[in-house]
């Protein structure tokens, strides 16, 4: 005689839908524990990718956020963040949220993207890779974030420095600007990746 199958317990609304699939074959965590765990390193892992590398950008003890400030750098377009040196020291592209002491700040910005094509034969092109930078300086007051935008659109790259934070839909009316930063083309740098699908 064949046992009767016990009722499934329901699952909380909201759970993610790989739950069922993937906790109903751990043997080590219930169904409820299995999928409330799932939903926790999810959170943690947008909350990481929201925040960024937070980088100490000044010398001395750390200071509490209320007496320093906050910069956020981002790109847009093709344009791909090479490095940045600020006061004279540089720092590794993978960080993007950088922590400044108030005051004015020398900051240089090294970037790359992809220029005209060249060398077209057969309806295939070679990529020309540009190199640039882009500096200027600004000046930033304590407990409060900063944005400093990388863009290239239409064959022109330029850079902006505004008081707010990445996630504000405005600038704050006290303090429109927070400097002014030029682009500039290094031509010495200028690179040709050949297109690996030409023939010739």
């Amino acid at each position: 005689m064949r046992g009767v199958a016990k009722k499934a317990k329901p699952i909380a609304e909201g759970t993610f839908l790989v739950c069922p699939f993937y906790c109903k074959r751990s043997r080590v965590l219930g169904m409820r524990h299995c999928c409330w765990t799932l939903k926790l390193l999810a959170s943690l892992l947008g909350l990481i990718a929201l925040s960024g590398c937070v980088v100490k950008a000044y010398s001395g003890a750390t200071r509490p956020p209320e007496e320093i400030s906050e910069v956020t750098l981002r790109s847009s377009g093709d344009a791909i963040v090479e490095g940045i040196t600020i006061d004279g020291q540089s720092h590794h592209a993978w960080s993007d949220n950088y922590q400044l002491l108030p005051g004015k700040h020398d900051i240089s910005i090294r970037y790359r993207h992809e220029g005209s094509p060249t060398n077209c034969f057969g309806g295939y092109c070679d990529s020309a890779i540009q190199y640039g930078s882009c500096s200027g300086t600004i000046t930033t007051l304590p407990g409060r974030p900063y944005l400093v935008t990388i863009k290239h659109t239409h064959g022109y790259v330029t850079a902006s420095a505004l008081a707010k934070s990445y996630f504000d839909l405005t600038v704050r009316p006290d303090e429109q600007s927070a400097g002014h930063i030029a682009c500039a083309v290094d031509n010495t740098f200028d690179r040709v990746v050949p297109d690996p699908t030409q023939v010739r």
